[in-house]
């Protein structure tokens, strides 16, 4: 199975915390390592993580923590993150030089979310969306980056401001390597965003969107979002 790259380098300005958000606690547990144990048991024994701020606290919580013994977890620092996403997936790719699985560490999803996607037989880059309805009512509608697919689930158009789109971004993809070329593209425009890389890969009809079908998931920004994530009694979410 493809390794899975997790983005862990971002600050969490909106929490006002010292701590990194990836730390975070829900359910006595760092968010980052609820991730971890999430894609692990689904089978995913190779992870990376894209660290930036603070990386070292980041990655000796990750060193220290008693994950699955076979389950291998390598921390890669971005010394630029706070340039955009962008940068921290061209890292990635660049190191690894094959297809991944990529996520956020403040995206979370249930168990059977994850395994739908990662059972299926992906030979393009692909993102799992969802569609805006009573299910994901707890959604920030304002803060959610919105996917325009064709009829043939190709993706036209991503980013934060659409005002024509007709899925959302959940934080979970399947890139191949034409992911390295689309960022260093868009870069060179100046713009540092991973959003503005798969604008590049919609434009080659290079990217699909694969629907949760309303499986849980959540993105995780503000306190109010911790405090609803530490409500939820489902311990597929959190283990």
């Amino acid at each position: 199975m493809s390794p899975l790259v997790i983005l862990a380098a971002g600050m969490g300005e909106r929490l006002k915390s010292h701590i990194p958000k990836s730390l975070q606690l829900i359910n006595n547990t760092p968010l980052l390592m609820h991730q971890i144990n999430r894609f692990n048991r689904q089978g995913i024994d190779t992870i990376y993580i894209i660290t930036g701020y603070k990386s070292e606290d980041v990655q000796t919580a990750v060193l220290a923590y008693p994950f699955n013994a076979a389950l291998k977890v390598h921390c890669i620092n971005n010394p630029n993150w706070e340039k955009g996403n962008g940068t921290s997936v061209h890292v990635a790719a660049q190191y690894l030089k094959q297809s991944f699985y990529l996520t956020m560490a403040d995206h979370i999803f249930s168990d059977r979310f994850i395994q739908q996607f990662v059972d299926q037989p992906l030979l393009q880059s692909t993102l799992v969306t969802d569609e805006l309805n009573t299910h994901n009512a707890h959604l920030d509608i304002e803060d959610v980056t919105k996917v325009q697919i064709d009829s043939n689930n190709y993706i036209i158009n991503i980013g934060k401001t659409l005002t024509d789109y007709n899925q959302i971004d959940t934080g979970l993809f399947y890139l191949t390597t034409d992911i390295e070329p689309a960022l260093e593209s868009s870069q060179l425009k100046g713009d540092f965003s991973l959003s503005s890389g798969i604008k590049q890969l919609a434009l080659q009809q290079k990217i699909k969107c694969f629907n949760c079908n309303k499986e849980f998931w959540m993105d995780i920004d503000t306190p109010s979002d911790f405090d609803y994530a530490n409500l939820i009694e489902n311990s597929k979410i959190f283990a």
